[in-house]
């Protein structure tokens, strides 16, 4: 089976098919390619003036939203009993990337210029508000490279977190099914799932589909060039490296990564390649990143700004 562009019905292929998703992980090239001609390159950082005051704004409902747990502003509709508020965005997975990136370029500015602290802690804090695991890996990431790179102590910080690391890792299951019961939501969910598939958010059960999708239904052809995985019954992994792949194939996912490596790291200093490479780490176990438009133009913008080129 090939990858066709257009379905038998055209309007849901349009709206929610495979031109859709196209439009979707194409749009950043086409931004990239508008910003590389414009003269005035001043507009990146007018726009990265306009995500950070949305994105503060936006704080403000997701606190308001937590602490009154108004339905409209939950992250999750479909379960109201599970923590978390997104606030006006209405698309959770999402606002954790942008938030994620909010993150990376106050901490770089802090980390540089020792400004917006208060700011830097103040986001965070409301970022774990929104209940996503993806959030929570950034900030971990975060932290560990800050206290093992950063911090004037780093040295005793790099035995204290090895030696957590070594707990965490013999006691894993112990301590990841205390932490899951905390929650009557994922308490619930325990007697189901694994610890393994609740961590992944069931992502691990959405991959062995796709491998079985791929027995069933692909060629040698389409590991090259993709399948036509956008029919009503499939669903995605939910990570981005692996979507990529289903719907580009090998190739294409060759170039799409290439691509973002040429473009999106082109003259930044080493040290914002490390921290934004973990907005994309994060992207690549949730997805969500690469078919976030604004996700997308938000952390190209970033890695254009004056700021951090070399």
């Amino acid at each position: 089976m090939f990858n066709p562009i257009f379905l038998l019905d055209p309007y849901w292929d349009i709206t929610k098919g495979s031109i859709y998703y196209l439009i979707r992980y194409l749009y950043i090239l086409v931004f990239v390619a508008f910003f590389l001609n414009l003269k005035d390159k001043k507009i990146a950082d007018n726009l990265l003036n306009i995500f950070k005051y949305v994105l503060v704004v936006n704080s403000i409902f997701i606190l308001f939203g937590v602490l009154t747990e108004f339905k409209i502003l939950t992250s999750y509709p479909r379960s109201l009993e599970r923590f978390g508020s997104d606030g006006l965005f209405n698309k959770v997975n999402e606002v954790s990337h942008l938030y994620n990136i909010l993150i990376a370029n106050l901490y770089y500015n802090y980390i540089k210029s020792k400004k917006d602290l208060w700011l830097l802690l103040y986001i965070v804090v409301i970022s774990t508000f929104l209940g996503t695991k993806t959030v929570l890996l950034f900030l971990s990431l975060l932290l560990i490279f800050h206290l093992t790179v950063i911090a004037k102590r780093k040295k005793i910080f790099r035995i204290i977190l090895c030696f957590i690391g070594v707990v965490f890792i013999l006691f894993f299951d112990k301590i990841m099914s205390f932490v899951f019961n905390l929650s009557p939501f994922w308490k619930e969910l325990t007697v189901k799932y694994d610890i393994f598939t609740l961590l992944f958010s069931k992502r691990d059960l959405l991959f062995i589909k796709v491998l079985e999708y791929f027995d069933t239904y692909w060629n040698k052809v389409n590991f090259l060039i993709g399948g036509s995985f956008y029919s009503r019954n499939f669903i995605f992994t939910q990570m981005d490296i692996v979507d990529v792949f289903i719907f580009f194939g090998g190739i294409g996912t060759i170039v799409y990564i290439l691509f973002i490596i040429r473009y999106f790291s082109s003259n930044v200093n080493r040290f914002a390649i490390i921290i934004f490479s973990f907005v994309f780490f994060c992207g690549l176990l949730s997805g969500a990143l690469f078919l976030s438009v604004l996700s997308m133009i938000y952390l190209y913008l970033s890695l254009q700004n004056k700021k951090i080129i070399c």
